[in-house]
Formats: C-alpha cells, structure tokens, sequence
C-alpha cells in the first residue's frame, strides 16, 4: 500500500510541476494538492520502510507534514514575494490546512473504531474554518472551494480505505 501511495504521489507531483501550477505563490489550486502530494511521498516512504508503527507515528506524518509544509511555504512566499506576502503567507497557510484535511480522512481511517461522530465532522469542519479565518469568509464562494469539496468527495474514501489499509499492518 505505501507503494502505491507514494508512487501516485510522485506522479502527481510531476503533472504539478510540469504544468506550472506549483509557484512560490502558493495559490489554492495548485499548493492544496502539491502539499497533499508531497505528504504522500512522506507517509508512503514511511509505509514501505516500516517505520509507521502506531497511529501516533501515522497522524504525525499525515497531518503533521502538510501542516509543516504550509508553515514553510508561507516563509517562502514571504521572502520570494515581499510585495504580496500577506496572501501569500495565508493561500500557503490555507493549502497546509486543506492539505492536512485530506489526510485527516486517513487517520480516521486508521482509527475507525476508535473515532466517534463528532471526531469525523471536525475533520471536516475545522480546516475549514481555519481556512476562512485565514483568507476571509469571501472564500467560501469561490470556485476553488466548490472544487476542493469535490476532490473530498472523490479522494476523502479513498484516503480512508488508505489509512484502514495501513493500520492492519501497524
């Protein structure tokens, strides 16, 4: 399973970089799913090497290293982008947070039986909000968002049935 997370990791990093939309502008549609891509690359090598041995380790890497990313992306934005730092620093921001909801889908994959109702809906919920309290409730209405909702809705199972894979095996 780590395998195949990180090898269509890789692809999609690929297909982002040479279609442009990874920029140190860190915008929505393209930092969201680089972030999500490079934290596959993450929690897959860890998969293959064995070194996911509890959920503690799986939830560190899973949500912990998109929320890292876009902590460093803002730093980059910032620097590469003084003229506009302050959306830059909060898409990169945002993208960490959407990024890392994504993989939270995973992490209640892996702890399925341990994770109740209200767990499953501040999955969904809290990045959310973070990302309205970062770049203002205008965001809701705008396409990337209705966009976002669609890729959960495609890949939000698929992370799960990832997450419950990988915890049969810890």
């Amino acid at each position: 399973m780590g395998t195949a997370v990180a090898l269509g990791s890789a692809a999609l990093l690929v297909g982002l970089v040479l279609s442009g939309q990874a920029t140190t502008y860190f915008m929505l549609h393209g930092a969201t799913p680089l972030f999500a891509a490079l934290t596959g690359l993450v929690v897959g090598g860890l998969a293959v090497t064995d070194r996911v041995h509890d959920w503690r380790a799986f939830a560190a890497a899973a949500v912990g290293t998109p929320l890292l990313l876009g902590v460093v992306g803002a730093v980059v934005g910032a620097n590469a982008h003084p003229e506009v730092a302050l959306p830059t620093v909060g898409r990169a921001l945002a993208a960490g947070l959407l990024a890392a909801q994504l993989w939270t889908f995973a992490v209640v994959g892996a702890l399925d039986a341990a994770v109740s109702d209200w767990v499953r809906l501040a999955a969904v919920v809290a990045p959310l909000v973070g990302v309205v309290a970062l770049l203002g409730p205008g965001i809701l209405l705008a396409p990337v968002v209705l966009l976002w909702l669609v890729v959960l809705a495609l890949f939000g199972l698929p992370a799960y049935l990832v997450g419950a894979a990988l915890a049969t095996r810890t």
